[in-house]
């Protein structure tokens, strides 16, 4: 699979815009704790489950804590103006959430954990 970190600004735009768009079906559907989430809760959580599935696709079998480390990195690099307050807030606590992914915890687990999302605000069961 080809890695997110390289595509074009035009890609990446859209998977903001599609964070907005689940935002707002979610909200709409009155799921749990939808009422009380702002757009920048949703982009931040949808930026960590992103990260984090991307990481998953970046790494070999049986990683390595600097295998997920430099994964990370890697897409956290550059990020589209939208995400950079996310890659900064997950960066802090990096040890923790690649931790937690070697541990085999889910996507959703492992943004929890770190804060940047809580339960029924992220989309996914991953």
């Amino acid at each position: 699979m080809a890695q997110l970190g390289g595509v074009g600004f035009a890609w990446r735009l859209a998977l903001v815009a599609a964070a907005v768009l689940l935002a707002c079906v979610h909200q709409a559907s009155g799921a749990k704790g939808a009422l009380s989430a702002s757009a920048f809760d949703y982009e931040t959580c949808f930026a960590c489950e992103l990260t984090w599935r991307q990481v998953h696709v970046s790494v070999p079998l049986n990683p390595s804590a600097e295998d997920v480390n430099a994964a990370f990195d890697e897409f956290c690099a550059n990020p589209v103006p939208v995400f950079e307050a996310s890659c900064r807030d997950m960066a802090a606590q990096r040890w923790k959430m690649v931790d937690d992914y070697l541990a085999g915890k889910s996507f959703n687990s492992i943004c929890e954990n770190a804060q940047v999302c809580w339960k029924g605000l992220m989309l996914s069961g991953a």
